[in-house]
């Protein structure tokens, strides 16, 4: 998968999907509202599901980057690159997701996901990708090795809350190194300076 930017949307686009490498708050309202609405804030927040002032402010966050996922120029959802961190040369960030069931198909999620996933690695500083998932979530399971991130053999024990108990759950980590090989041999070069976008880098 390669991304196209395309100024005349602001968007990377892939096919049908696009993008987006930041959002208003009124797009982030507008999103909590749609996964609260659609009764899924509870499955995209394991552990403790927060208000919308308390959504708002994590996003805001210089450590959290937001990005919009559109299908057909329709917003289909919301992906995070949160808790980013300097570790010498290196810098790795959690990524969590958050699609539209009404706009986006179980295929267009992955594509999306991975769509995420190609825009962070080529716009952001960012050498590795972290994630955790509750063992009982198997759809988020298979989502995550859909996308791509590599996932433990073995859960860790009491690593999450899971629908009000603690749960085991698995690590998952996805490098950039891995990622930008998969694609094609030219974008491994790709020089980016900071936890910002490329354009703002430049």
């Amino acid at each position: 998968m390669e991304a196209v930017y395309d100024p005349a949307t602001g968007l990377h686009r892939c096919g049908d999907l696009g993008m987006s490498v930041a959002m208003s708050d009124e797009l982030l309202a507008m999103s909590y509202l749609r996964f609260r609405a659609e009764g899924s804030l509870e499955s995209i927040y394991y552990e403790k599901v927060p208000t919308l002032t308390e959504f708002l402010q994590a996003c805001a966050k210089p450590t959290c980057a937001c990005l919009g996922g559109f299908v057909d120029n329709n917003l289909a959802g919301v992906c995070w690159a949160f808790n980013y961190q300097e570790m010498g040369h290196l810098n790795k960030a959690e990524l969590g997701f958050g699609f539209f069931d009404a706009v986006a198909t179980s295929r267009q999620k992955v594509e999306l996901g991975r769509l995420a996933i190609d825009v962070i690695f080529t716009n952001f500083r960012v050498d590795v990708l972290t994630g955790i998932t509750p063992e009982p979530n198997r759809a988020a399971r298979r989502f995550t090795r859909a996308c791509g991130f590599e996932m433990q053999s073995e859960p860790v024990k009491n690593a999450i809350v899971w629908e009000g108990a603690l749960a085991s759950a698995y690590h998952s980590s996805l490098t950039r190194a891995d990622w930008l090989a998969r694609q094609k041999p030219q974008r491994l070069g790709l020089d980016v300076r900071d936890f910002k976008t490329a354009e703002e880098a430049a």
